[in-house]
């Protein structure tokens, strides 16, 4: 199992674990739960690693990071990838079209 300070800087990541109960209680008041798709934003040398979640940068310390299982996502980077997952769990509204007799 991968762990969440081994994250890359732009790869894509789903939170697989969080063994411990007190850092689990920790990651959901930060808004982030296993099976949460995630950006690792910054992995800031000898410091914390910043992922984004919906717009939203978090800043784990190192010891933390170190306690969270993941496992990799394969998702274009073009936008926030827990704003991609959202999007794809939302129906999209049909457009209208016009046709000329």
């Amino acid at each position: 199992m991968t762990t969440l300070d081994k994250a890359q800087k732009g790869q894509v990541i789903k939170i697989s674990s969080i063994d411990n109960p007190d850092i689990k209680t920790q990651a959901i008041r930060l808004g982030i739960g296993e099976g949460e798709v995630v950006t690792c934003r910054e992995i800031i040398p000898a410091g914390p690693v910043v992922i984004c979640k919906c717009k939203q940068e978090v800043a784990i310390g190192r010891q933390l990071a170190r306690k969270i299982g993941i496992e990799p996502v394969a998702l274009p980077l073009n936008k926030c990838a827990s704003c991609m997952v959202a999007d794809a769990k939302t129906p999209q509204r049909a457009q209208a079209v016009s046709h000329k007799i």
